[in-house]
This record gives C-alpha cells, sequence and structure tokens, in this order.
C-alpha cells in the first residue's frame, strides 16, 4: 500500500462516516483504523455501555436504526 493508497481510504471512510452522521445526527460515528471498524456512540440518554460497531457502515446504519426504535426514538 502507498501513502497515495492510505489517502484515498481516508478520504473514503471519512465520507462514509460523514454519510452516516447525517443520517444519525444524535450519535458520535467514527472508524478505527487499528480495528478497521465503524463504531457509534449514543449523544442522547441510553443504558450506560450502549454502542455499536459493524465493520460494514451499511450494518452500522442498521445497528443504529434498531438501537433507536429499542430506545423509543423516532
Amino acid at each position: 500500500m502507498t501513502d497515495g493508497d492510505r489517502g484515498e481510504d481516508v478520504l473514503r471512510y471519512r465520507q462514509m462516516v460523514e454519510s452516516l452522521r447525517r443520517r444519525h445526527p444524535d450519535w458520535m460515528i467514527m472508524y478505527g483504523t487499528y480495528s478497521q471498524m465503524f463504531w457509534a456512540f449514543p449523544l442522547f440518554t441510553a443504558r450506560a455501555g450502549h454502542y455499536v460497531g459493524a465493520a460494514d457502515p451499511a450494518e452500522l446504519d442498521r445497528q443504529m436504526g434498531a438501537a433507536e426504535t429499542s430506545l423509543g426514538r423516532p
């Protein structure tokens, strides 16, 4: 992998995170370069330790939606 490849990867992951943030503004979302997973932490009242993670952004999106529904959020 070249530095250019990493730069493109970083940009792609940032775009994925920003897309998720627009869809779920009440979550803190990040990509872990070591874990190679997307993580989301609720910024609203939830059970302690309630967060979700997935390697695929679409799966994280689904998990956040399911968590919101289970917590009675619109």
